[in-house]
């Protein structure tokens, strides 16, 4: 074994040692040129302490050590080798066995980096010493090679097989040799199933007679193919994929598929929504022309009875109030579908809800029906009471006419966080904390041709005089105006389910009620001889009004336009108590309105009439959720007392 001489330090020393070499040799001078052009490093050492006697040319050049550095100097005072365990293998078995052959360990070099060799070692006799001649081959730069190929093998791999998108390679002739976890959930295979079969056994075989198969066409280097293909899935189910393909330079085949048959859907579910808008639109726009008539109608009528003893035209007033009635329910219900009807929002316990109609919906769907109600959100939601108890009423009544002869109808409510994933996967409903509450029935169920237009209105499967066509399209308006999304999931013969997905809010603050006013002068006011100034476009609906608060003893100034009115109180300042205007009219809308006379009447109050408080084309609200309001149409009585109301609690006009 080497025995190690006292630690010193590696100051650079003379050379004197250096012309030893050719006596250590004893040989020719062209062995000792040959030992220095080794390109390998070469280290002569006394085998009795480790002391270096000789050193190559390519010792420097690898580890940036000079003959002056090492020279005299032992192994151990050089740390040439930091594992104690590895130097000790190393001399026992050259001791042993004289020599060593292909060994390998790490050393340092002069900047304290640690260098991958393999060493080939010799015990001889030199100059009358032992010897030891070792030769140290750095295979550093092959194994960082080696160390960087595996990590991008293991990053490639990674990304193959995270990838979302399915990824194949086949050899040279199209057989597939691997196939990401997302290509095997495409085609519903494992990988032992699909590893070695040949691409085109996915094809429809009538496409392949239509069309070869263009992977096997494919030239090495040349621009990546871009085709559409007919994949089969193993339950004999197709999908149809643009598959994105080329040549490798090893001749193998790799490609992506992306699904078109989701894009697909997503694309009809785009025009789907775009469609039902633009009939939302007209629905909202011709509501609101059928409300200004209604309201003319509903009004007179009203009156008319009013001054009617009982007798036969009173009996046909009250059929024509009727038949006005029924259009207005219609109406109303064009509304919703179009998302422009007025509401009045709360935040709401929708278990509450469902358990406080629960024994009237028992009473709707009969008793061959068996009811379940799973109520399992602890979340809140914000949207009109009465809204939410129409939605659930009319899929409730849907239900029950899917089931003739009986069934079971579930309700449930769960707590539902949408990610990305679940957009991009799940009908493109937004990221979001959502209530879902869902109905679930056993009746006929719907065929995919019913379901592409069950929300459109007066779209109906029952007979004629049966159904109004619009109770589904109700509820999608309904739900889309809350900033919710609706789900329907149906088979025929299997039931139907409908998913409502109604945003999350959060509890509000109690509001502290506000003590009443006194009354004194302003009940005179609200009894009559107040001053009301009426702004409405429809000359039917403004001839109503200013009979019906005429009636009432109320002094009326009626305009046809907002800039009139505007131009006639800045002209003539006369007194005005309420201003009752129309939401939506031409130049000026009501809430623009009343702000400029605000600047005129402070504090003037004002009630709002229209056949939807909302923007004519987007439908975006133009009054404040608290706004005094009355949608049309609406009976005489409901317009005075809402006037009286509103002028009993307005303060005292100052003189």
């Amino acid at each position: 074994m080497l025995q190690h001489s006292d630690d010193h330090s590696l100051d650079d020393r003379e050379p004197q040692q250096q012309p030893r070499l050719a006596d250590l040799l004893k040989g020719p001078e062209a062995l000792s040129r040959l030992f220095d052009a080794l390109p390998a490093s070469a280290v002569i050492t006394r085998a009795s302490d480790g002391t270096v006697l000789a050193v190559n040319q390519a010792l420097q050049e690898v580890t940036g050590y000079t003959p002056s550095q090492v020279l005299g100097r032992s192994v151990l005072e050089l740390k040439w080798w930091p594992d104690p365990k590895a130097r000790n293998r190393f001399f026992e078995e050259l001791n042993r066995k004289g020599k060593i052959r292909n060994y390998p360990t790490q050393i340092p070099d002069a900047y304290g980096r640690l260098r991958d060799v393999v060493l080939a070692a010799d015990l001889v006799d030199l100059t009358g010493e032992r010897c030891i001649v070792t030769i140290a081959l750095d295979i550093t730069p092959i194994l960082n090679a080696q160390r960087a190929l595996a990590a991008q093998e293991e990053q490639q791999r990674l990304v193959f097989q995270e990838a979302s998108d399915p990824i194949f390679i086949a050899d040279d002739q199209g057989n597939l040799v691997d196939v990401n976890p997302a290509g095997l959930a495409l085609l519903g295979y494992s990988r032992d199933e699909i590893i070695g079969r040949d691409f085109a056994a996915f094809v429809p075989p009538e496409d392949l007679e239509r069309e070869p198969l263009v992977l096997k066409r494919l030239s090495p280097g040349a621009e990546a193919k871009i085709f559409q293909r007919r994949l089969r899935r193993k339950d004999g189910s197709e999908v149809t994929v643009e598959i994105n393909a080329w040549r490798l330079s090893d001749g193998r085949i790799a490609g992506i598929f992306r699904d078109l048959t989701q894009r697909a859907a997503l694309e009809a579910q785009m025009r789907e929504a775009q469609k039902l808008q633009a009939i939302g639109r007209l629905a909202g726009g011709i509501a609101h022309d059928f409300n200004n008539l209604l309201t003319v109608i509903i009004s007179s009528t009203q009156l008319l009875m009013d001054s009617l003893e009982e007798g036969p035209q009173k009996q046909d007033a009250r059929e024509i109030l009727n038949a006005a009635n029924r259009a207005a329910t219609l109406t109303r219900q064009l509304l919703a579908f179009s998302r422009r009807q007025a509401v009045h929002p709360e935040t709401l316990d929708p278990n509450e809800v469902l358990r406080n109609t629960e024994k009237l919906l028992r009473r709707v769907i009969g008793e061959e029906i068996e009811l379940s109600l799973e109520l399992k959100s602890s979340w809140l939601i914000y949207i009109d009471p009465g809204q939410l108890d129409q939605v659930i009423m009319n899929l409730v009544v849907n239900a029950r006419d899917a089931m003739p002869r009986g069934g079971r109808l579930t309700l449930s409510t769960s707590d539902v966080s949408v990610s990305a994933v679940h957009l991009a996967h799940r009908s493109g409903i937004p990221e979001g904390d959502y209530v879902l509450i869902a109905l679930k029935d056993t009746g006929v169920g719907m065929s995919p041709d019913i379901l592409e237009h069950i929300f459109e209105p007066f779209f109906t499967t029952k007979p004629v005089g049966q159904g109004t066509g619009l109770g589904l399209a109700t509820v999608y308006g309904i739900v889309a105006q809350n900033g919710g999304h609706i789900r329907v999931e149906s088979q025929p013969g299997k039931g139907s389910t409908f998913y409502l997905y109604l945003p999350r809010t959060q509890p509000q603050a109690e509001q502290p009620e506000t003590a009443p006013q006194e009354k004194g002068e302003r009940e005179q006011l609200a009894a009559g001889g107040a001053t009301i100034l009426v702004v409405e476009d429809d000359p039917g609906v403004r001839g109503i009004v200013k009979t019906v608060l005429q009636r009432g003893g109320y002094r009326i100034l009626a305009f046809g336009s907002p800039r009139e009115a505007l131009e006639t109180l800045k002209r003539e300042h006369p007194e005005v108590d309420l201003l009752v205007s129309d939401v939506v009219m031409p130049g000026i809308r009501g809430p623009e309105l009343h702000r400029e006379i605000a600047r005129l009447y402070p504090d003037l109050p004002v009630l709002y009439l229209s056949g939807y408080p909302g923007d004519p084309t987007s439908g975006e609200a133009l009054l404040p959720p608290d706004a005094p309001f009355i949608g049309k149409p609406f009976h005489p009585d409901t317009l005075a007392k809402t006037v009286r109301s509103i002028l009993e609690r307005r303060p005292k006009r100052k003189n």
